[in-house]
């Protein structure tokens, strides 16, 4: 008895030391062959990393966790970048660690944090249905209340609805961990009297939006559910962050401190002062805000201190050029922005490479694509001439021998050679 618990307890020293666990074969090693045929089924979470799965750091630790949690009801892959260069180019991984998941056949990025918690947080998203069906007003009242923005989809049983709630659990599928997503086929009084069927998209239970587009394209329906997403205001980081910078908008950015962000009523009172706000704002600025003590590093590239916080300040992530500060009051904030609006007042300017790349991008991109394609390939060759120039020029000489000074004969020496 003894020799079989010496030799268990000598297994199990021998995994730890290697680096070995038991759940590691419910992660499965994705290469560039066999990826697209094995997260075509079911949903599945796919960490990238630049290191061997059996290199035991923080990461790779959370993804044995999680997959010895969820035991096969999610799929976990795991890609070692260093290993398969090729499949993390065509993934578009620009960093390490990155997170996908896969929903659907669709291929999603996750923009949330990579702590395990908030790992295990989007695996429970992941493995819920993501579409809530609703028939009650409680039901209602429960859905509404349980995220800042709620998409629901009203239908009944024509053609229209039936391909109607099909786009939208096909959208569903692939933002079910930014929104939440509901559909009904019970009208209730809170439902203007307009025909079915319909999406409605709601806000803090107020802000109801609507569409009833064209039905047949399912484009329209995810860009219109796509722009808005995220609520009238968002945290600066993650998808929101990524968002506001492609779309090209100036960021009116609040930075807040722990009381801001503990008392509700501060929260709802600036996004009350928010929606006062002129419609003809939001096509130019984006509203989103900050914990300012957590991220008052990044805050100083733009003239926000410490003490300064709570602020507010209108900053262009692309272009580098930032606004003076103004303080969290209705009328100051109003004022504020009604003067950028109008070029009333004079940035200031963060980064003058950023800027001027910006401006050389957007410029360079107006330009019609014969032009920029052979702009390019002039680029290309100029390069590739100075840099064989400088090679050249800074290459050293092969050395030589010396020439040899010839001695001049005498005449009797002349005499011999001419004799022989």
């Amino acid at each position: 008895m003894r020799r079989i618990l010496f030799n268990l307890l000598s297994i199990l020293l021998i995994y730890r030391i290697y680096g070995f666990s038991f759940s590691d074969s419910y992660v499965r090693i994705l290469r560039n062959e066999t990826f697209d045929n094995t997260v075509r089924d079911g949903k599945w979470v796919v960490f990238f990393q630049n290191t061997p799965f059996s290199n035991r750091n923080e990461m790779n630790i959370n993804v044995d966790y999680l997959a010895a949690k969820y035991n096969g009801e999610i799929g976990i892959g795991y890609v070692d970048c260093s290993a398969d260069s090729a499949l993390c180019e065509r993934m578009s991984v620009r960093t390490v660690p990155w997170i996908k998941y896969v929903v659907a056949n669709g291929i999603h990025d996750f923009y949330g944090r990579q702590s395990l918690r908030s790992l295990v947080d989007m695996c429970d998203a992941l493995n819920v249905e993501s579409i809530t069906y609703f028939d009650s007003k409680e039901g209602y009242d429960q859905l509404v209340h349980s995220s800042d923005v709620v998409f629901i989809c009203a239908y009944d049983d024509s053609e229209r609805s039936k391909r109607l709630i099909t786009e939208f659990r096909n959208i569903s599928d692939s933002l079910l961990l930014y929104t939440v997503f509901g559909a009904t086929n019970s009208l209730f009084h809170v439902f203007p009297p307009i025909q079915l069927p319909f999406v409605i998209r709601i806000e803090d239970g107020v802000d109801p939006m609507y569409y009833q587009g064209d039905l047949h394209g399912e484009e329209a329906l995810s860009d219109w559910i796509r722009q808005r997403t995220l609520p009238l205001l968002p945290e600066y980081r993650g998808k929101a962050f990524s968002d506001i910078v492609q779309s090209g908008k100036q960021t009116f950015l609040l930075a807040v401190n722990s009381a801001f962000l503990l008392d509700p009523h501060r929260m709802a009172e600036i996004k009350q002062i928010l929606r006062s706000l002129p419609v003809r704002y939001k096509k130019r600025i984006a509203y989103a805000y900050l914990d300012g003590e957590e991220w008052g590093e990044y805050l100083t590239q733009f003239g926000v201190r410490a003490e300064d916080v709570p602020c507010g300040v209108v900053w262009n992530e692309r272009t580098g050029i930032y606004y003076p500060q103004v303080k969290i009051e209705r009328d100051a904030i109003s004022a504020y922005l009604e003067a950028i609006m109008n070029d009333r007042m004079q940035p200031v300017l963060a980064s003058s490479v950023r800027f001027y790349y910006s401006q050389f991008v957007t410029s360079f991109m107006k330009l019609p694509f014969i032009t920029r394609f052979f702009l390019s390939i002039s680029f290309v060759f100029a390069l590739a001439a100075m840099t064989l120039k400088v090679i050249f020029f800074y290459m050293p000489p092969e050395k030589s021998a010396p020439p040899v000074a010839k001695r001049e004969e005498t005449p009797r020496e002349g005499l011999r050679r001419r004799r022989k």
